[in-house]
């Protein structure tokens, strides 16, 4: 059988995407992130800045996805 893929179906990797953003609004998610900064620090001194930073990129860019996905979903809807 074939799938038939249409706007309206999302990825698994969207929905991966959605699911993190989703988790990383909450609070625990917010306090993994925050740990996950700190720790780097303690654990790769010399590379911290670096991996700090590519930590909250991709925070952001989960972020801006899961926007743009609710923000097209709610046009959709109206």
């Amino acid at each position: 059988m074939t799938e038939e893929h249409s706007s309206a179906t999302s990825s698994k990797f969207l929905d991966t995407v959605l699911a993190a953003d989703r988790f990383l609004n909450t609070p625990r998610g917010i306090m993994l992130i925050s740990f996950l900064v700190i720790m780097t620090g303690f654990v790769f001194p010399q590379k911290s800045l670096i991996i700090g930073a590519v930590i909250m990129a991709c925070w952001i860019a989960v972020g801006l996805t899961g926007k743009r996905h609710e923000k097209n979903r709610s046009r959709n809807s109206r």
